[in-house]
């Protein structure tokens, strides 16, 4: 188990997506608090890179799934477009669909603002935070 993933083959694709899309940093963890996959985002998300990331994140729905569920932590996203903020909505509507738990955490005020201008907040399940497996 690497990082506290089962799915090495899926960690990797993540740590490398910074190399393809410059400005944007993906890594995954277990949370047990709730019990879910942990994807968090660093840089910026906007028509650059948004559609990849958003597949990317499909992608890991199963494991999510397996995991208890997925949270993408926010805490160091500094900057998403709305085209950036539809993946969020897009990956929502899948997770539904899969009966997959979806939270949104440490959403930072510049985000939170675009998501509060779209009306986007009140799709989400918004936490505080979350514990990390050691």
């Amino acid at each position: 188990m690497t990082n506290g993933v089962a799915d090495a083959g899926y960690l990797s694709k993540l740590e490398s997506f910074g190399e393809t899309y410059s400005g944007v940093k993906l890594s995954c963890r277990k949370s047990h608090s709730p019990s879910a996959l942990v994807i968090s985002i660093e840089g910026s998300l906007d028509s650059n890179n948004s559609e990849a990331f958003r597949k990317l994140v499909l992608e890991g729905l199963g494991l999510a799934k397996n995991e208890g569920g997925l949270i993408l932590n926010l805490a160091g996203l500094r900057y998403a477009s709305s085209t950036g903020l539809g993946s969020f909505t897009a990956i929502l509507s899948e997770a539904r669909r899969h009966q997959v738990p979806f939270f949104l955490c440490h959403i930072q005020p510049s985000v939170r603002s675009v998501l509060d201008l779209l009306g986007f907040t009140s799709f989400f399940n918004c936490i505080d935070g979350f514990e990390v497996q050691p």
